[in-house]
């Protein structure tokens, strides 16, 4: 009897399943880096983790918008070429064939596009034009900062692409510098020197 009591309490030490038997965790999945809006053009490195990391992993793969990629490891490296809204998702498959797997939206714009920027004077008055421009026809916010040699003389936002400015600059000399974000966040800029002997 003490024989069969003490074979019992060793395979019982021996091994945690024997008495009760508990479910294999589901494996999880983790991305660790997210991009919520990047620009047409820009290369992103995505990656994920599988938890717990000793989970048995037969498959894995990314699916960007309707694009699969294999992977060798739990990363990708991407390029987008075009803009709109697109599902990312990663995918793992474990040997019974159960896919665990994790997604989130990104939205791929266009940076703004500024061509010109050019001077005129109207009754005494310097007036600024600039052009810009966003593929997808996005709103524009410009923020336009003169500067002379010494001080900034004005540092605003417009919404329009052009500002006057209702009186004569204060020098010979200026810098003026565009900048137009678009709603993404995405910037362009223009800059120009002038000085009163170029007018």
């Amino acid at each position: 009897m003490y024989l069969l009591l003490f074979l019992f309490l060793l395979l019982l030490s021996c091994s945690e399943n024997l008495y009760y038997n508990e479910a294999t965790p589901r494996m999880t999945i983790e991305v660790l880096n997210k991009s919520d809006t990047i620009a047409v053009g820009d290369s992103v490195y995505f990656q994920a983790r599988i938890v717990p990391s000793h989970a048995p992993v037969k498959k894995f793969y990314w699916l960007i918008g309707s694009r699969e990629f294999l992977q060798l490891n739990f990363g990708s490296r991407s390029l987008f070429n075009e803009s709109g809204i697109l599902n990312v998702s990663f995918n793992a498959i474990d040997p019974l064939g159960d896919t665990s797997s994790t997604s989130f939206t990104i939205s791929v714009a266009n940076k703004p596009v500024c061509k010109k920027l050019e001077l005129e004077h109207i009754h005494g008055s310097p007036v600024f034009k600039w052009e810009c421009y966003d593929v997808d026809d996005d709103k524009l916010t410009y923020n336009f900062l003169l500067k002379n040699k010494n001080a900034t003389i004005l540092n605003t936002t417009v919404l329009e692409d052009s500002l006057q400015l209702g009186y004569a600059l204060p020098s010979d000399y200026w810098e003026v510098y565009i900048t137009a974000t678009n709603s993404h966040g995405f910037k362009a800029g223009l800059d120009s020197i002038w000085s009163k002997d170029e007018e």
